[in-house]
């Protein structure tokens, strides 16, 4: 009886040393993990808020087309300033006069159209499409050869948009540097 009480013991002391002996990381709590995120997650906001603060005020005391390079950080982008028109607060600049209940009819997802239809179709979808880009063209060049803070206001077939022209910030795709 005493030898197997001494066996015993001697087994559970080994067994204890190999536990102790085995190496575990200890893992980092789960609130400091998450506060690590959170911090980077603050520091990408302020690093794009400083970006974007960058970009508002890259054109001030500028002329059209003068080129200008900004940074924030470790980034640096590359464009031009253009004057552009910024319609008013309250005003979208294309609004669509198409309406659904203009469609002839509506139609079934697998319905099989003929070839009136087809061109009817093609049609209003030609007419939308020219009233959409000549109301682009219309913005793009209400603001040519005028100088910023210039009231400007576009006239439509129905619809009018109030706005004013603005130096803005146009960034050069090709060029931007990490």
């Amino acid at each position: 009886m005493k030898k197997l009480a001494i066996a015993t013991t001697v087994i559970a002391g080994a067994l204890a040393l190999t536990a102790c002996q085995s190496q575990t990381q200890v893992q980092q709590p789960k609130h400091e993990r998450m506060m690590k995120h959170h911090q980077d997650g603050r520091m990408a906001k302020q690093h794009m808020r400083g970006m974007h603060q960058a970009i508002n005020q890259a054109c001030d005391g500028k002329k059209a087309g003068e080129n200008v390079s900004i940074s924030a950080g470790q980034r640096s982008i590359n464009g031009s300033c253009e004057m552009v028109f910024m319609p008013e607060r309250g005003q979208h600049a294309l609004k669509s006069n198409y309406k659904m209940s203009e469609r002839a009819a509506p139609l079934k997802r697998d319905a099989v159209l003929t070839d009136a239809q087809r061109a009817e179709m093609v049609k209003q979808f030609d007419l939308r499409l020219a009233e959409r880009q000549a109301k682009q063209k219309a913005i793009q060049t209400a603001c040519q050869g005028q100088t910023t803070g210039k009231a400007v206001h576009i006239k439509f077939a129905e619809q009018s948009i109030k706005g004013q022209c603005q130096l803005k910030f146009k960034p050069n795709l090709q060029s931007k540097a990490a």
